[in-house]
């Protein structure tokens, strides 16, 4: 537990750190010392791009060397290649979710201020570099490989350790919407780590919603909703059902077919 904890808030400190070091080394280059003015540039951006990287960079090393200290396996050891099957059984199962789990978490209000940082950061390459491919890796580094795993290692925190780690892991979003969203992924993701005993497949899924969203984003601009894409509500939510009765599906098909691992004795 405590080093579920201590990533937890090594993660959000770093967050804090970098923003503001970051935030003010930007305003120095570009000369602009009103914080409202600068968040609307492109400069800001870029220095949302680099401190998004930075902090993505340190956190994986730092949840390396916490995950080596007085542990059987490192995170190194969550790396290894899974079966072509899981993945594909994994990704199938993930599309429909995808659309779910958005789905829903849109109907919930989103401000309008974390619609316009989305807008903004689709059109810088580093941000979208970051969002697309180091966010998720190192996202599920911290909470699968490090916090997950560590909660899973003890006795008494392994019957709840996927709902807590998923419940951390959306918390630390900024609203109600992100928070259920990444909850709901957080528990998908997390079961999939633990019945493969592989990291990698939670990161390609992670990645893979991101590449759908951005793609979307692109498409159909980044402020449109799923549901302004169906001819009426109706048809809407019959989708959201359909998704949930697809997602169900295969994920039973995953609890037959999945490898199973014995990750309960290996920690």
């Amino acid at each position: 537990m405590k080093k579920a904890i201590l990533i937890i808030a090594l993660y959000v400190i770093m967050q804090m750190m970098c923003a503001y070091i970051f935030t003010i080394v930007g305003k120095l280059l570009t000369n602009i010392t009103d914080t409202d003015k600068f968040i609307h540039t492109s400069a800001y951006f870029w220095t949302l791009g680099v401190c998004l990287l930075a902090v993505n960079i340190v956190m994986v090393v730092l949840v390396y060397v916490i995950l080596n200290r007085d542990s059987l396996h490192s995170v190194s050891f969550y790396l290894k290649i899974p079966r072509k099957r899981d993945i594909v059984l994994s990704i199938l199962t993930f599309i429909p979710l995808i659309f779910l789990i958005n789905g829903i978490g849109e109907l919930i209000y989103t401000p309008k201020f974390i619609q316009n940082a989305f807008t903004g950061m689709t059109s810088n390459w580093l941000c979208l570099f970051c969002g697309v491919i180091i966010s998720p890796i190192a996202e599920e580094f911290c909470f699968r490989g490090g916090v997950l795993a560590s909660l899973y290692s003890s006795p008494k925190y392994r019957r709840y350790a996927l709902v807590i780690s998923s419940f951390g892991y959306g918390l630390l979003n900024l609203t109600p919407a992100q928070v259920l969203v990444g909850f709901m992924f957080g528990m998908f993701l997390g079961w999939v780590f633990l019945r493969t005993q592989s990291l990698l497949v939670p990161i390609i899924c992670h990645i893979f919603n991101n590449i759908i969203v951005t793609i979307v984003s692109f498409a159909f601009g980044a402020e449109t909703k799923i549901i302004e894409l169906f001819p009426n509500q109706r048809t809407y939510y019959l989708s959201l059902f359909m998704s949930a009765v697809i997602a169900f599906i295969l994920f039973r098909l995953m609890q037959k077919h999945l490898h199973p691992s014995r990750i309960e004795e290996e920690l």
